[in-house]
């Protein structure tokens, strides 16, 4: 009985140790994520892979986490089929990358990736009353949002987890989404699905830990005319303002911080001096 109330004392006290062993290194997220943002469509962008080089803050550096904030903008009733078969969303691969930043910005090796399947929920029904029955974009009605506004798509987070990758961060690194649409990815599924209208969400939003270059994204697009004209390379793309991919980068670190040992060793003792007790 002692030597289990021993082991149960000490791993309470790790986890406390290590409670605080994680922050957040880089975010343009909001802490109150908003009904809607602009966003960058994949289909209607002929873009297979979108993001950005982010300057990290903070001091850890060993990959937990990195969440997205996507935009969908397809309604229920725009796929029955699949509503009647899951009425909270549609699953669909989607895939983080990472990479390391070479020389003059440019795309250098992979740091890591990530593909899962992931639950894109149905954006809210149209609000004809409060929205008409066609948005701007005469194709989607537009539903009625928590401020008042009428929007044609709703924003929701992804989160990838590579706490498991053991990944050391750089201090600058390149992030990016990927997925295949009905005409556009690695492999396009050459059908009609609401993939067709999932949006990477583009803020504006305010840096809130990090950095980022203004003005700068990085894309792979064989749009028509996209300028300047690239190829359908991924790589660095100016002209983007304050649009900045809305993402999200936490990391841990191995070592607790000091006033965690304390707490630690603190414990510890205490746990000893009671069972000295008790054998007494």
């Amino acid at each position: 009985m002692r030597r289990i109330t021993m082991v149960a004392a000490f791993a309470t006290l790790a986890m406390a140790a290590s409670a605080e062993a994680q922050q957040t290194v880089y975010s343009n997220i909001p802490g109150a994520l908003g009904p809607s943002y602009p966003s960058l469509s994949y289909q209607a962008t002929s873009t297979s892979q979108f993001g950005n080089l982010v300057h990290l803050g903070g001091s850890y550096r060993t990959l937990n986490t990195v969440s997205v904030v996507l935009s969908t903008w397809a309604a229920a009733s725009d796929y029955p089929d699949l509503a009647a078969q899951n009425a909270a969303g549609y699953y669909h691969n989607l895939t983080l990358n990472l990479y390391n930043v070479g020389a003059g910005n440019s795309v250098g090796s992979s740091l890591g990736t990530i593909t899962q399947s992931t639950l894109i929920q149905w954006r809210p029904e149209g609000s004809p009353v409060e929205c008409g029955s066609l948005s701007d974009y005469g194709t989607f009605h537009q539903y009625y949002g928590s401020d008042n506004v009428c929007h044609g798509g709703q924003a929701f987070v992804a989160t990838f987890d590579f706490s498991s990758y053991g990944i050391t961060l750089p201090e600058d690194l390149i992030v990016a989404l990927a997925f295949n649409t009905q005409s556009y990815g690695v492999t396009p599924t050459g059908v009609n699905g609401p993939y067709n209208s999932l949006n990477f969400a583009i803020g504006p939003s305010t840096t809130t830990v990090g950095s980022e270059d203004a003005d700068m994204a990085y894309i792979a697009t064989t749009y028509p005319g996209w300028v300047p004209a690239r190829d359908a390379s991924f790589g660095a793309d100016p002209g983007w303002a304050d649009q900045h991919p809305m993402m999200e980068i936490s990391a841990v670190t191995a070592t607790p911080e000091p006033a965690s040992l304390v707490l630690l060793a603190t414990g510890l003792v205490g746990v000893g001096a009671a069972v000295r007790r008790r054998r007494k």
